[in-house]
């Protein structure tokens, strides 16, 4: 299953060097006997041993863990969040601070999309995440709102989500 104690650096300043292993998913179709499309083998490195027993739990737990990681960022990056741009502004710390604000912004609205209704729905109505922020922005723009389920209730109002 590899060497045991491969090093994950070779430089001298590590003087004791962290074991890991290393494991190779390969998915292959079935009927053809070969990769599915364009997918390429995917590789895992872990500090868990790993044996024939477990290999199959860890190249899983490996991929999960990417996807998440894979689409988190995407989100991040392509759904309204900015997070691809450098914020590159101020002389310290304003860079950690913007990037720190978006994260906790992402937190907010994953916690809502789980447990607000009225935020589920109006998510559900307006489609994208982009045309979401787009709503917000126009409001907030015009409109002094006390808190954010008063905006979320002139939302879910103002697309006539409520049948009752």
């Amino acid at each position: 299953m590899g060497n045991p104690h491969l090093p994950l650096c070779q430089s001298a300043c590590f003087a004791k060097r962290a074991a890991c292993h290393a494991s190779e998913l390969v998915r292959v179709d079935s009927q053809a006997g070969r990769y599915r499309g364009a997918a390429l083998p995917d590789a895992f490195i872990t500090d868990f041993e790993v044996e024939e027993t477990n290999v199959e739990a860890i190249a899983r737990d490996g991929r999960t863990r990417w996807k998440v990681e894979n689409e988190n960022n995407n989100v991040l990056k392509t759904k309204g969040y900015h997070i691809e741009h450098n914020f590159g502004h101020g002389q310290q710390h304003l860079s950690s601070l913007l990037l720190s604000l978006n994260l906790l912004a992402f937190l907010m609205h994953t916690i809502l999309e789980l447990v607000d209704e009225k935020y589920q729905a109006i998510r559900q109505a307006l489609g994208r995440r982009r045309t979401f922020f787009q709503h917000l922005e126009a409001l907030l723009c015009y409109i002094f709102f006390d808190s954010w389920d008063d905006v979320f209730q002139f939302m879910y109002y103002g697309l006539e989500l409520d049948t009752g």
